[in-house]
Formats: C-alpha cells, structure tokens, sequence
C-alpha cells in the first residue's frame, strides 16, 4: 500500500504529540501500524509503546499488522521481542495495571452488564436498592446506569452523602471489595486511582514513552484523565479520531475531547487523512454534503480516491415495511447472480429489533444466509423460551411468551410438546417427561452443588441435539442459540456462587455462595424473567474465514467495518433519526451531582443522530441504497436524513437495479487472519479438514467482531470438545472478555 502524504507524515513525526483527523476509509489503521513499526525500527523499546484500541477486534487487526511490518524489515525471530508492548482496549490495559502493581487486584474478576445485573439482584437487600425503588429490577437497571455514569464522570460517592442513593453507592462499592469484583467502570477509576499515587506512578510510567489512542473520539472523562496521567512529558501522546465518527455519547463518550485537544495540548501537531480510499466519489460526495449539517465539528472534506462507475447511490420507497423487505431480499439474490457474495452485503438499521424482523422474514424463506446482530431477543429462539421455561415450571413460576406479554404458569405439557417438535420428530420423545421431573426433584432436594451448564449439556445430549447439522446456516444459528444459553446460565452462576472471606470474633471464616436448592432456582427465574429475555442477545452466526452470508447489524454494530453493498432501509420519519433521541430520562442522581449539560450528552439529539447517519452512508464501498416506505399500520414520512441526500421524497421502485460496479472493488491490503473455533476444532479431527477450503491468510476486513463459539457436539456423550470449550471460554472470565492474553 502507498502511503498518502498525510499518512507519511504520521508514521514520521517525532518529538511532539500529534492529532490524526483519520476521515472514514482513509487508511487509518496502517498508518498507526506503521508508525508503530517505524519507531520500533528507530530503536524504541517494544515495553515504551502502549495502544489502546475501542475493540478486541481492532487490536488484533493493529497487533498482526504491526508484526508483519517488524518482521518484514527485522525477520521473523524479531517477532519474540514484540511480547512487551501493550496493544489493546484501555479495560484490558487498566485490568493488567492493576494486577501487575496492587497485589490485592490478583485475584479480582470483571462483572459485565448481564453479571453486574445479576450481582445486584443477588446483594439486592444488603445495598439496599429497596429504598431507590419499588419494583426489584427497575432499581436495579436504574442503579446500574447510575454507577456506570459515576465512573465515566469521575463523580465521588461523597459527593451523594447524606442521600438514600448515597448509602446503596458505600454499600455497592463494599459488596465489590467483598466479592473481589470490579465493574468495567470501576476498572478506569480504580486504575486513576493508582496513577495518581507518586510510587504507583513511577513504576508505571517510568518505561513509557509512546502512548496512541485509536477511536479518540469515543473517550469519556474518566479514560481522558487516564490518558492525560500517562502522557506526562517524556510521554509523546498521539491520537486518532474523527469527531464526525463520534456515535456512542450514551456510553459516556465525549466529542468535545478531540474538538478541543490542540487547545490542552497547544505543541501538539496535526495531520488530516481526508484521502478515502473506501467509497466511490458520489458517496463521498454526498457524505461530505451531509457531513457539513453536523455542528461543532472540525473543518475537513474527504477527497475520493477511486474512480466513479454507474449507480452509487440509489434510493427508493416501498408502499410497506413488509414489500421494503422483500424487495430487498429479491435485490440481494440479483446481486448474487451478478457475481456478489453474500458476505460482501450489508443491512445497516438504526434498530433490528424495531425494524429489521420482516427483512430476516424475508431472507429466511429465500433460504438466503444472514448473520444478524443487534437484535436483543434470544428468547425470540423458540427452544431458548422451552429452556427457559423449565427453570420456571421449576419452582412453579410463570413465564412470559413475548417480551410485553402477560404471564402465564410454567406447563410442563407445553414444554415437552415443544422440545419434542423442536428436537424429535412430533411425537414426544420418549422418558422425556420422566427425565424433566427426576431432574426437578432431585435438584430441589438440594444435596449437591448445581453446575447449570453441566446439566443444560446433558440435557441436550439426552434430546440429541448432536444431529443438528451446523454446517448449515440455520443449524449454526441454533446452535449459536444454545451456546448463549449456556453463557446466560454460566453468567448467573459466576455471581450467586461466589463466596468470600471474613474476620469475625477475631477468626478467619468463609462464607458460601448460593449454589443449590429451591431459593437458587427462585433467584434463577427472576433473573431469566426480568432481565435475562430483554438483555441477552440472539446468536449472530459464527465468524468464518469460509461463511457467506449476508450481515445485517445496527449501524453501533457496523463501525469501523465497510462492504461493497450496504442496504440502509427503515430511513423514515421517527426511526431514523430516532424519535427518542434528545428526550429527557429519569436519573437517579440529583441536577447539582449529574448536571444538566452532562445528562444532554448522554440523551443525544440530533447532531449525535447526523454523525451516526455519517457512520452508515461510509460503509458503502460501491453501491449504497436508501430506502423508506410508506405504510405500516400508520403511514409513515420519509426520514428527513433521505431527504437531504436525496433531494426529494424517493419514488416507489417495486424492482431495484443492479449496478455493475457492485463488487466490483476488492480491499487491497490484507487483514486479519479470522478462523471460528468450530473450523480450527476439525483439525483435532482430520488433519487436512481445512486444506482445500478456501482459507487464506485476510479473510475480509469487513467481517463484523467474531462470535462465540458454538457448543456443536462431538463426541459419545453428544455434547463433546467444542461444547465443553465453548463453556471453558464462558467461565474463563475477565481476561478473555478484556482481551488480555
């Protein structure tokens, strides 16, 4: 790959910080990899460099890039000197800090979202969240988005003292210490914490001497102050980002960090990659148009690389949400006999699960291959809901069938007659019955200690879920389905058993997690019933160097990743821009804590909803549609977004074209090797299973973040070695969520 002019200037400037205005498409990855690689090469010590990435994905593609150029120009034995240089998420790099310098940190474990759910129904009345609400999750939503904003804000727990909220914050923070749990949050502060020691310092920061921030703009304050102690002089800072990409605020990210770092960092040097070499020139056009309607941002235009061939942008409107659907999938299957692969295709919503269930209709009954991601409903899987059941007839619970509906009691007729469809033939599968009850009065008795996967594994060998056939879409997905059930109930596990240790009279003692019994089983339900159905995501296929299918994700989801396609539909009025963009939400803490301004940015409005519509019309390599439609039960108005592109309202097009240029450019530069466990498991199984399958060192650099593994059985029990790893993985914890190896 040529180096632009703006990109050699970043990989060869030294002696001052630096700013990189990285514009979409515009090569911003290898330029920080050669950078990297240029001051290894220049004698810098791999243990003075640290990167920090927004995703695991995003590391691992700098990190394999960064050895490829060291290796090139040093040879491959270079390579085992690499090991000390730190490329990663700042939460991967805050966990090593801490346990690398404050040995009480050794032994801690991260709760993510679904666990810290779970945590806090578990301590539910020991921090008393009773006193924050009435209802027992809603507290503990409301808690959990409290403490997040408190972290990313820096906000002190003595600054609520003297509040009911305050007591629950002590309370919460000393059930952490107790447990030896931190939060994602708590990572980043507690990391501050020991920076802003003298000696902790030191030790610290004595060896660094190159810190880089990929994705600057999606920093919040608690990562800027991080980032602003590691960069004291001799530290030279350099960061990359483009505000006009900044789209995750309601994570706490804070624009104003990139617009305004020449003005705290006034020695630093800027550089602006403007040249895309993603998109073809009318789609940049009309994305630098629409950049333009984004306030408070930068001065930049992208100047296209790549020649303009036919149709770039075509939009159009269907009479309903259904007919926008089909008409897509019809254009999906033109595009396919054109000679476009279904993985070099993209479904780009605002939200799948307001708009995206007719078009995965739609694809599934052409037998079209999708991965889909961003659709919160797990549960939709109609055996997930059976599984789930079953833990509610448990305890004689009720269950609910849709995630707004009533609740009904459990029935285990309802559940045998559904597991049978789902895994038999129709008729019940025989001793079914008679294996759900044993089960259910056996554990109840609590004699032992209960390993839910255990069990949901054998469960699953006993139907014979071993002749799903996962080499098929459709059996993936399932699959795919069962294993994040399987990381539902290892996440719940993880909290309610943890116990830990105290002094009392004077004496060391233990005390034990909940780990048997009918009040397990009753915590278990309420979790499955009030968070786990709206929080855990659907299985979104297994990332494959040999999988062709179409993805179809939320434009959150589609960042940093680009195809030669991208359908964006649903562009109507009230779902793109989101009709609840800018409007106010409760917040538990008070205005003088949690001020007005700061609460704005978590609730977004409409410039956060412009540089999100920025993100999806640059994914596009080739050809982008847009597209509305009409009718639902109501009508519906053409987003105003299609309409500022556009020009006008699109005409109805029951038959779209196909352009010749689709496809027709291929990335030139090589990305990350990308293989699913469940393809590298077969060599266990024949050496050769992956010669003669296509697989290649790259891959595809637009392929979404890669998906668990699947549970796909293998050996005589029916559950096997992918399953039992795929377990390992979800109970391996901290380090593997981090990306810390």
């Amino acid at each position: 790959m040529v180096l632009s002019p703006g990109q050699r200037q970043v990989v060869e400037h030294r002696g001052s910080d630096l700013q990189v205005i990285a514009c979409a498409g515009s090569g911003k990855t290898e330029s920080i990899s050669r950078r990297v690689a240029s001051l290894i090469l220049d004698g810098a010590e791999p243990s003075s460099i640290v990167a920090f990435t927004f995703t695991q994905r995003a590391a691992s593609e700098l990190k394999e890039r960064i050895v490829r150029r060291v290796a090139d120009a040093k040879g491959i034995e270079f390579r085992d000197r690499l090991g000390p240089m730190f490329v990663g998420t700042i939460h991967a790099y805050c966990f090593r800090l801490l346990q690398d310098h404050v040995p009480r940190y050794g032994n801690y474990d991260i709760l993510d979202e679904n666990r810290l759910a779970g945590f806090l129904s578990r301590e539910y009345r020991s921090i008393g969240l009773g006193k924050l609400g009435a209802r027992h999750w809603q507290p503990i939503r409301d808690f959990a988005k409290t403490v997040d904003v408190m972290s990313n804000e820096l906000i002190r727990p003595e600054q609520l003292d003297g509040t009911p909220l305050g007591e629950c914050v002590r309370a919460f923070r000393e059930a952490l210490e107790r447990y030896h749990f931190l939060t994602y949050g708590s990572l980043i502060t507690a990391a501050v914490e020991v920076l802003e020691d003298p000696a902790s310092f030191e030790r610290v920061h004595g060896p660094l001497r190159h810190l880089l921030v990929d994705e600057y703009q999606d920093i919040n304050p608690a990562q800027e102050r991080l980032i602003e102690l590691l960069a004291q002089a001799p530290v030279q800072l350099c960061v990359v980002g483009d505000d006009d990409q900044s789209i995750y605020q309601w994570r706490g990210s804070d624009v104003s960090n990139i617009l305004k770092f020449t003005q705290r960092r006034p020695a630093a040097n800027t550089v602006t990659l403007d040249a895309n070499r993603r998109s073809r020139p009318r789609i940049v056009q009309a994305a630098n148009a629409f950049a333009r309607s984004i306030p408070s941002r930068l001065a930049k235009e992208m100047a296209p690389v790549r020649e303009g061939v036919g149709d770039e942008i075509i939009s159009w409107a269907a009479d309903t949400d259904v007919e926008e659907a089909e008409t897509i999938a019809e254009t999906i299957l033109q595009l396919r006999e054109s000679g476009v692969l279904f993985r070099d295709i993209a479904v780009l919503y605002r939200s799948v699960r307001t708009s995206g269930t007719p078009l995965l209709d739609a694809l599934e009954e052409r037998e079209i291959p999708v991965n889909c991601g961003g659709r919160t409903g797990l549960f939709l899987q109609p055996e997930v809901a059976l599984f789930g059941e079953i833990f509610a007839w448990f305890v004689d619970g009720d269950w609910r069938d849709q995630r707004f509906g009533n609740t009904r009691p459990a029935n285990i007729d309802g559940i045998v007659n559904g597991l049978s469809r789902h895994f038999g033939s129709g008729d019940e599968i025989p001793s079914l019955r008679k294996y759900l009850d044993d089960w259910k009065a056996y554990q109840l008795r609590g004699l032992r200690t209960i390993s839910l996967v255990d069990d949901f594994y054998r469960l699953l060998a006993f139907l014979g879920a071993h002749t799903i056939d996962v080499d098929t879409p459709l059996g993936s997905a399932r699959f795919g389905a069962l294993a994040r059930f399987s990381e539902l109930l290892a996440d719940f596990e993880h909290v309610y058993r943890r116990g830990h240790k105290a002094f009392e009279g004077g004496e060391r003692v233990f005390h034990a997690g909940r780990d048997r019994g009918k009040p397990y089983f009753y915590a278990l339900h309420n979790c499955l019933l009030h968070w786990a159905r709206d929080a855990y995501e659907d299985f979104a296929g297994e990332s494959s160097v040999d999988l062709d299918a179409v993805d179809v994700l939320t434009v959150h989801q589609a960042k940093g990743l680009e195809w030669p396609v991208v359908f964006l539909p649903s562009l109507v009025k009230g779902r793109f821009p989101s009709q609840r963009a800018g409007q106010p939400q409760d917040w538990m803490l008070p205005p003088d804590v949690f001020s007005p301004l700061l609460r704005s940015r978590y609730e977004g409005g409409d410039p956060e909803e412009r540089r999100l519509f920025y993100v999806a019309m640059t994914r596009a390599r080739d050809v982008l549609y847009l597209s509305s439609f009409q009718r639902k039960q109501r009508s519906f108005s053409p987003s105003p977004y299609l309409l500022e592109v556009t020009g006008r309202a699109p005409a109805v097009t029951p038959t779209l074209t196909v352009p010749a240029s689709a496809g027709a450019g291929r990335p030139n530069d090589v990305p990350t090797l990308e293989i699913a466990f469940s393809d590298l498991a077969r060599v266990e199984e024949c050496g050769q299973a992956l010669q003669g399958r296509g697989h290649s060192v790259g891959g595809k650099e637009s392929r979404p973040a890669p998906g668990e593994p699947d549970v796909r059985p293998a050996d005589s029990d029916g559950i096997g070695r992918r399953g039992r790893t795929r377990h390992r993985r979800a109970r391996r914890g901290s380090r593997a969520r981090l990306g810390v190896t």
